[in-house]
Order: C-alpha cells, then structure tokens, then sequence
C-alpha cells in the first residue's frame, strides 16, 4: 500500500527490486529481516589537503568500530568518519556529530588540513551529511517471493570498509539478466540470484562480519596503545593479520 497524496493505493506487481538502502521499506513490508548499521558523517571541505592527493585513514578509540577519513579532491578534502552505536538512529546521529566534531579538530590539531583554514567560512558553512552504513554482511534472505533486494538493502556494503558503490553495482547487474527472464516467465527464476551473490562477495563479507564482531565487542575506551594497534591491524583490510 502506498500514500499518495493522502490517498491510500494498493499497488500490485509480479516483481520488486528493493534498491532503498538498508532501512529497505520494500523488504520491511515484506517482513524480510533487519540489517544492523553503522553511522556515518562526512563534510565536503573548500580547502587543501597538506598530504597531496593522497587518501588518509584515520583510527581513534572515540571512533568506536569504526574509522575516519579525508580524502583529497581538486579544490577540496571530503572529511568524514563512520562509527558503530548501538543508540537509536536519532541518537546515533546526535553521537556522531559529535565524534565527528572531535575527529574535526584533531585532523587540524594535527596539520593534516591547514589550522587557518579551521576559522574560514567554508568550514564553518560546510554542511555535514549523515546517514547509515549496513554491516552485518548479506540478508539471509535476498530473494523472497517476488522481492529481489539489491546493494545495500541486501547488505551487500563491505562490513568493515562500508565500501557500498562497488557491491550495488555489480549486484544490479548479477540481477538483472534473472529478473527479465522472471518477468518473462515464473518468479522461480529469481532462485539462482543468492548463489551469485554469494559466489561474488561471500568470502569477503564473511571474513568482514567475523572481524566486525571483533571490533564490536572490543572495550576501546581504557585499552592500552599497543592493545588498540594489534586490534586496528585485526580489524582492518589493509593488515596481514586481518586476513589470518
């Protein structure tokens, strides 16, 4: 059922592709399980990266499961960060700009952006955007019925990375070729559509939900330096320990 307008429509389909992100209404009406998520806040900074074009990732225990990020553009950095909270999503969001402000002040304290560039206009006016991260790996059930979800409904998004374009795409496309043939023909064409998904990204995602776990459960707060370093190397991609 659909409000359109305040009127009340009931809209029937042979199909649904659930494309909505990872608050999916499509899968929520079919009653197709929940994704857990991360939240994320990111700027778009009119200043100039003191590392050249080079992308930094930044870990801090305030950063709780998560990390943060400046990556350079032409004219401008996008700063940002991504962190796990178990609050509601009005509450995570307040948490997170928060962190965010912190995380701010600390790439500046730092020299990672120009300090005179803190008090500038294009700082202060800098709109932040938030939103939410998918990070408990692929939903059990990614095809229901007639429903195919896609991308970060299915929670496709990297568990660890939040890398999400890449998984949306190419999940499209994995889909795609299944959905004309149902539309075609039967919805019992939509079957092999989990298959390839898990062909495509299962070993990654579940090295990444083992190792998100890891990070969830870590008490960050008071842990001693060296401690926080062998869990970043743990819990990170770019680690060799990541991978044992």
């Amino acid at each position: 059922r659909l409000d359109h307008g305040g009127r009340a429509l009931t809209v029937q389909s042979k199909m649904v592709v659930a494309a909505d992100g990872p608050l999916s209404a499509a899968a929520k009406a079919e009653n197709a399980g929940g994704i857990n998520t991360m939240a994320g806040c990111q700027k778009n900074l009119a200043i100039q990266a003191r590392a050249g074009d080079q992308a930094l990732i930044f870990f801090a225990p305030f950063i709780r499961g998560g990390y943060g990020w400046l990556f350079p553009k032409s004219e401008s950095v996008n700063l940002g960060i991504g962190m796990y909270t178990k609050r509601s999503q009005k509450g995570a969001r307040l948490e997170i700009r928060k962190a965010f402000g912190r995380f701010q002040d600390m790439v500046f304290s730092r020299g990672f952006l120009d300090k005179a560039g803190l008090s500038g206009e294009n700082v202060k006016s800098a709109r932040a955007v938030s939103g939410l991260i998918p990070v408990s790996g692929m939903v059990p059930a990614p095809v229901s019925r007639g429903l195919v979800r896609v991308g970060d409904a299915a929670g496709l998004c990297h568990p660890i990375t939040g890398a999400g374009i890449y998984p949306a795409v190419y999940s499209a496309k994995m889909a795609a070729p299944h959905i004309i043939r149902a539309a075609r023909g039967s919805a019992a064409e939509l079957g092999p559509i989990k298959a390839a998904y898990r062909a495509a990204f299962g070993r990654s995602q579940q090295t990444a939900v083992k190792n998100r776990k890891i990070l969830e459960a870590a008490e960050v707060e008071n842990m001693p330096a060296q401690a926080y370093l062998r869990l970043v190397k743990k819990t990170w991609v770019a680690f060799r320990e990541y991978w044992s």
